[in-house]
C-alpha cells in the first residue's frame, strides 16, 4: 500500500511538469483581454474624471459670473458681458491647471424672451456658461481609442 501512494505520488509530479507548456500557453491568451481590459478601465476613467472637471468649472465660472453686480458694470448689457466672459475665462483656466492644453468658455445669456445685445441685466437674467476642452490634448496615440474629441460642461444661474 505504501508503494501504491509513491507511484501515485510521482505520477501526479510528472503530470504537473507535462502541464507547464499549457500554462504558458493559457496565459499568453488570456494577457491581452486583461490589458484590454485594464487600459479601457483606466482610459474610460481619465474621461469621465475630465467630464466631471470640466463641468465643475463651467459651475464655478457661473458662480464668478453671477457675483459681478450688474450696476457697476455697465448694465446696459455690453460691458457686462465683456466682463462676465473675461472673468468666467480666468475662472475656467484656474480651475483646469492639471489638464494639458487648455479649455474655452463662453458666456451666454439664455433668457429667450430678450435680445442680449442691449437688454439690460438685472435680477433674473439667466447666464449659460459652456466650457469645452478637446481630448486630444491628452496624446493617447491614434484614432483608435473610442473616446471623445471634446468635452463640453454647462452651468446655469439666475442673478438675484
Amino acid at each position: 500500500m505504501n508503494a501504491w501512494l509513491k507511484s501515485a505520488g510521482s505520477r501526479s509530479l510528472a503530470d504537473r511538469r507535462s502541464q507547464r507548456g499549457a500554462t504558458l500557453i493559457e496565459f499568453t491568451l488570456i494577457l491581452p483581454a486583461l490589458l484590454a481590459l485594464l487600459i479601457g478601465g483606466t482610459l474610460f476613467g481619465l474621461v469621465l474624471v475630465t467630464q466631471q472637471a470640466v463641468t465643475h468649472a463651467a459651475e464655478s465660472a457661473v458662480g464668478a459670473v453671477l457675483s459681478l453686480d450688474p450696476e457697476t458694470t455697465d448694465p446696459q448689457g455690453a460691458g457686462f458681458l465683456s466682463t462676465a466672459q473675461t472673468l468666467a475665462q480666468s475662472r475656467v483656466n484656474r480651475r483646469l491647471t492639471f489638464l494639458p492644453g487648455s479649455a474655452t468658455a463662453s458666456v451666454l445669456r439664455s433668457d429667450p424672451i430678450v435680445d442680449a445685445g442691449g437688454a439690460p441685466v438685472n435680477a433674473g437674467t439667466q447666464f449659460e456658461v459652456t466650457v469645452t476642452y478637446p481630448f486630444t490634448n491628452w496624446n493617447l496615440g491614434s484614432g483608435y481609442l473610442p473616446v471623445p474629441d471634446i468635452i463640453t460642461g454647462r452651468g446655469s444661474g439666475v442673478i438675484r
